[in-house]
């Protein structure tokens, strides 16, 4: 794990290598016990407590030194790392030679060599020692020592160990404050208790409990982490009705007894936690949270009873020897061994000779749980991040050989791609000189000379020409386009289409067109100020509903504006600008007929933008929501019906606010003033009748899938960066679309606003550890090494970015780094290799050791020749659908290059299909606004989707994409569109 602060000043052991120390605090007279007990808190699963430790063996300077030696040969990787660090902060280079050998060794991780390569350098500041000591080794560490000179962070994250309370920046606000009723209830309690009023004491104790009130606490554990707690275990009332326990049984045992017969006569057993949470205090309490974790242990959810057995601690001392059994078992099944014998322990306390039933046969309860705590796996052997292909944005792999994939002839192709450019408008005046409506290129004639004739016999006079983008802003991101696969079925959308498409053929299921219709929005731009998002087309499909949902600009409020323009008569548009929302339609999977918008159930005032995919689980739909201005985010995550797309219930997830004045640069990088830039959370995560959403804003929540409440919520360190602005934040444009991952115990981010990829304890919310994302450039400006990442079938996680790919374990320690491999898109993770997307590129690597085993060229201009002529017949053709289906195509691929639509009529040999062709492609060149005078001219660049500008540093005809890969085959989304499937 790495450490964030950069802009520390150095500790003099930094500043003068070997040849200083930090001095020695009082603290460094103790024996040699305190400074092991410090040095085995290393071990923690938790980062915060290895921090801590870490702390303490730095305050004790050079008398740790024979444990550093020691710890260097110990199995543990991250403890040598660590020891290694030590070193360098109390300046002991005894071991300078030693660390030469761990540079240079190719079998220790690449983490490891990298902490020794820092700390040589500290140690040989002008590489005296090293020179030295002779070629060999000693060549080779100069060599990659010369690599990271230029790194800022290099030296100074290991500075922040000594001044703790600056590691931790964070703006964002968790919130959740209790309405005032409880404030008010609080007192009544009190006053009640001072009077003698007892019983009136207790029922507002209980109407305390019953309010259900989302509330959080802070973690006894760690201060960046608020809990769930229920009221009924807080401190103002649980002590209130354990100390009159009696009397209040004596109230609510009648009650509570009904309940729980209701519940067992209904089957509602779903019921039970919200009665445990209601009655903890009744006679009947004991019996319920026994059912409880029966109820979820037999069910195989082993992390609810874990989570319940902690959420109702003040029924530990009532739980059965079974019961403690399951709990046990449980801890064994998450590979949490250390829990368990906890849980052991205290149950052989309980119930000295206890005996359970195991199989139909009695067995001493002592022996089963340490049977089962033998057997414990000491690594989670599941993954709750893998999927079928059938959403965008969950990181998963697929059990397929990449090496059999035939790419040298791929299955088939379609472009799919949005016509999203930039076209010119010709302004007019009336006879009055009043500015007219703008005509569009294509209805105006081609020849220039012959416009003002045009207007002139329609009583108008020429004015100036406005440039406005057709169809508005294109897709977010460098790579924009995503398919979903589901069976035999692909969706693609591509912010104005939804396309399905058979898997096997490519052929045409059916499409759904929003019914915005973009030249009337232009031809009314001077009295209607519409103003267009950019495209989030993102999509799901949902086997079990028969649906599919896509995010889509809402088409309703379009037309509920222009009808209301019309019954006003026309005339400028008297009210604000009217901004047009992304929202989720629900499409039917066999027809593509739209079956609901979920913003025709948004009650709130300000219509809600969805800027993110969506997530199902049991009937319901889950998004993130960020709403505000850049400076003042409100984040909230929301649960629809997936039938009918009302809402079930909202969350809020806190706040970030920033009130610098300071906005920044559309580019995002350093500090600018230009658009600023709000924040788009990636997609939720379903995990275990749980939702994890990541904020990209300073936190990181764990929500119960029920009801939405919150289990816990956690900040997390942000980037000093993104601190200033939002602009200046470290990832490109836009979010992720990557939502957390999943490994055992493990959560997995890499947010948008900080410079880590992090791992997070799932059942406490507590950060385990971190890996550096990014870096400080030479000139103090945050470049990030790696944007997104991938989870293979093992657990291990795949990272990529402009600083290469790499692969970190599930302990953090990082087994490899290409850098030379640089994706353009998101790669696919199989079972022999990954694949990565290069700039007209599918490079093949090996996942133990990163490197190339194979490079597959993929041909675009000939894929796109011959898709056109594909297109072409198509357009053609009698069938009225077939013939709109090939000329949205033609479009699309005139829209990325015109000149292969120019050489396919040249070619055509007969004279009469060349004429009909002829006629196509001009009407294809006129919508895309294409004079016929440039006709042998390809399009600007910034006509079609934005490209990264690392595919234009490759030269030309290199382009990037996203990859999927799913039943068998792996899909390539090329930036503009183009869909290319390759099978075995």
């Amino acid at each position: 794990e790495e450490n964030s602060g950069p802009g520390f000043p150095a500790t003099p052991a930094l500043e003068a290598g070997s040849e200083a120390d930090i001095e020695e605090s009082p603290g460094a007279e103790n024996d040699e016990a305190d400074y092991r007990t410090a040095f085995e808190g290393l071990r923690s699963r938790f980062y915060e407590d290895r921090q801590k430790a870490k702390l303490a063996l730095v305050k004790a300077g050079r008398g740790i030194a024979p444990l550093l030696k020691e710890g260097l040969t110990d199995s543990d990787s991250r403890i040598r790392a660590h020891c290694i660090d030590l070193m360098a902060l109390v300046g002991d280079d005894s071991q300078f030679s030693t660390l030469v050998k761990i540079a240079v060794d190719p079998a220790a991780p690449l983490f490891l060599r990298k902490r020794a390569l820092r700390a040589i350098d500290i140690f040989d500041i002008f590489r005296k020692r090293l020179k030295k000591m002779g070629p060999g080794p000693a060549r080779k560490v100069l060599k990659d020592l010369a690599a990271y000179e230029a790194d800022q962070s290099w030296k100074y994250e290991l500075v922040t160990f000594l001044f703790p309370g600056t590691r931790f920046v964070n703006f964002a606000d968790t919130g959740h404050q209790p309405d005032e009723r409880l404030q008010q209830l609080r007192g009544m309690i009190k006053a009640d208790i001072e009077t003698g009023k007892v019983d009136d004491a207790l029922r507002t104790c209980q109407e305390l409990i019953t309010r259900r009130v989302s509330t959080v606490t802070r973690s006894d554990e760690d201060d960046k982490v608020m809990l769930g707690l229920a009221l009924g275990a807080s401190s103002v009332v649980g002590d209130v009705i354990k100390a009159n326990l009696s009397r209040y049984r004596a109230l609510y045992d009648g009650e509570a007894e009904k309940q729980l017969q209701r519940i067992m006569a209904e089957g509602a057993y779903d019921q039970l936690p919200v009665f445990l949470h209601s009655y903890m205090f009744t006679s009947v309490a004991p019996e319920a949270f026994s059912m409880v974790i029966e109820m979820y242990f037999e069910s195989g959810l082993y992390r609810q009873v874990v989570w319940n057995w902690k959420r109702f601690a003040e029924l530990h001392q009532t739980a059965s020897a079974p019961v403690y059994a399951m709990v046990g078992v449980s801890y064994c099944r998450i590979a949490r061994a250390d829990s368990a014998r906890l849980v052991l322990a205290e149950a052989v306390r309980r119930f000295p000779g206890a005996v359970i039933l195991v199989g139909g046969r009695e067995m001493p309860l002592r022996d089963y749980l340490r049977h089962e705590i033998v057997d414990a796996p000491s690594e989670p052997a599941g993954s709750a991040s893998r999927n079928l292909g059938h959403e965008v944005g969950n990181p998963f792999y697929s059990p397929v050989r990449l090496s059999r994939i035939r790419f040298a002839s791929p299955a088939w192709t379609r472009h799919l791609g949005g016509v999203y450019r930039r076209i010119r408008l010709q302004m007019a005046r009336d006879a009055d000189g009043r500015p007219s409506r703008p005509f569009l290129p294509w209805e105006l004639p081609e020849d220039r000379s012959e416009v003002l004739t045009f207007l002139q016999k329609r009583g108008l006079s020429i004015g100036g020409g406005l440039v406005y983008p057709f169809n508005g802003p294109p897709p977010t991101g460098s790579h924009p386009y995503h398919v979903v696969a589901w069976k035999d079925r692909l969706i693609f959308n591509n912010g104005l289409s939804v396309w399905c498409l058979s898997a096997r053929d490519g052929r045409l299921l059916w499409r759904y067109d929003n019914p915005i219709d973009d030249e009337e929005i232009l031809r009314t731009l001077l009295t209607i100020p519409f103003r267009r998002e950019p495209k989030y087309p993102y999509s799901l499909v949902v086997e079990k509903e028969k649906a599919v949902y896509v995010v889509m600009e809402n088409p309703d409020v379009v037309k509920k504006v222009f009808q209301e323009h019309a019954k006003a008569g026309g005339g400028r548009w008297s009210g604000a600008r009217i901004v047009i929302p992304s929202t989720v339609l629900c499409l039917d999977m066999d027809t593509g007929k739209l079956r609901w918008n979920a913003a025709r159930y948004d009650d709130r005032a300000e219509p809600t933008v969805i800027r993110g995919p969506l997530r199902y689980s049991c009937g319901v739909l889950y998004f993130t929501v960020a709403s505000g201005a850049p400076s003042r985010v409100a984040f909230e995550l929301r649960a629809i019906e997936a039938r009918t797309g009302r809402i079930r219930w909202r969350t809020s997830l806190g706040s970030w606010t920033n009130l610098s004045s300071v906005k920044g640069g559309a580019l995002g990088k350093g500090v600018g003033f230009g658009v600023p830039i709000l924040i788009v959370p990636p997609p939720p995560l379903i995990y275990d009748r749980t939702v994890i959403a990541l904020t990209d804003g300073g936190t990181l929540a764990f929500v119960r899938l029920a009801d939405g409440r919150i289990n816990w919520i956690a900040r997390y360190n942000e980037s000093a960066a993104s601190l200033l602005n939002m602009g200046s934040r470290i990832r490109r444009r836009m979010g992720s679309v990557r939502s957390p991952a999943c490994w055992g115990n493990n959560i997995y981010i890499m947010p948008s606003d900080a410079e880590f990829l992090m791992a997070y304890d799932v059942m406490s919310g507590r950060l385990l550890w971190r890996g550096r994302a990014a870096r400080l450039n030479a000139v103090g400006v945050f470049e990030r090494d790696f944007d997104d990442f991938m989870l293979g079938s093992d657990g291990t996680l795949y990272l990529w970015g402009p600083g290469g790919m790499a692969a970190y374990d599930s302990h953090g320690v990082q087994l490899w780094h290409n850098e030379e491999i640089v994706p353009s898109g998101a790669p696919a993770v199989g079972r022999d290799c990954v694949a990565a997307p290069l700039p007209g590129v599918i490079a093949l690597i090996d996942l133990k050791t990163g490197r190339v085993k194979a490079k597959h060229e993929i041909d675009v201009e000939n894929i796109l020749e011959k898709r056109a002529l594909a297109a072409a017949k198509m357009a053609l053709s009698t069938g009225k659908e077939e013939k709109e289906n090939g000329y949205c195509e033609l479009l699309a691929i005139g829209n990325e290059d015109f000149d292969i639509l120019r050489a396919l009529v040249e070619k055509e040999g007969d004279e009469k299909r060349k004429a009909a062709l002829q006629i196509v492609v001009n009407d294809v060149r006129r919508k895309l606004g294409i004079r016929a005078s440039a006709m042998s001219q390809k399009p600007k660049q910034g006509g079609g989707p934005r490209r990264d500008r690392r595919q234009d540093e490759d030269g030309p005809g290199g382009q990037g994409g996203n990859l999927l890969l799913v039943n068998g085959r792996l899909y390539w989304v090329s930036d503009s569109g183009l869909l290319v499937a390759f099978g075995p």
